[in-house]
């Protein structure tokens, strides 16, 4: 919270694309994702 704004919000933007990247590449969550929708209905 030190740093300025505009900082902090190049950290975020950094840490969401490596998420991104991420979850492109694994697609087990996708799986888990669709069991949820169907315990849901």
């Amino acid at each position: 919270m030190k740093l300025p704004l505009e900082e902090r919000r190049k950290i975020l933007a950094k840490q969401a694309e490596k998420m991104l990247e991420h979850y492109q590449q694994e697609g087990e969550w996708q799986e888990l994702q669709t069991w949820d929708e169907l315990d849901e209905q």
